[in-house]
């Protein structure tokens, strides 16, 4: 079961993962709640080593690590092992919807570019508002 459908269990008002994840040009980046991690997400539904994503020429790919409470890709679980592509607008979640639910978007396309974002980002949106409503 992925996560309990709310966040009364929260002790605090601060989203619990960071509020976006700026991805290199190039790259893997590691993803889970061990320090070692090149992006600590320190939930505990977070797998010490949760997940990578990789960034290259070809496009942004994300794979599961193996960990405990699974990554998804559009609702959908990435099996161990194997990537599945990121796509402007995708949703990933690491282990748990409430604590750890990013949306992909992807800000080298030439509208973003416009508006002077950086590039490539994994970033949080309106779920946080929504959770800190809550509390």
């Amino acid at each position: 079961m992925i996560g309990s459908g709310t966040s009364d269990h929260l002790d605090t008002k601060e989203a619990p993962g960071p509020a976006e994840i700026v991805l290199p040009d190039s790259g893997t980046m590691t993803l889970g709640r061990a320090k070692d991690n090149t992006v600590v997400i320190d939930v505990s539904t977070v797998s010490s080593k949760h997940a990578s994503i990789t960034v290259a020429a070809s496009g942004v790919k994300i794979s599961d690590v193996g960990s405990t409470n699974g990554t998804f890709v559009d609702s959908l679980q990435v099996t161990a092992g194997y990537s599945k592509p990121l796509t402007n607008g995708t949703t990933v979640i690491f282990g748990d919807e409430f604590l750890a639910k990013y949306e992909f978007v992807d800000d080298t396309t030439p509208a973003a570019a416009a508006d002077n974002a950086p590039a490539n980002v994994v970033e949080a949106r309106a779920w946080i508002d929504a959770w800190k409503s809550k509390q």
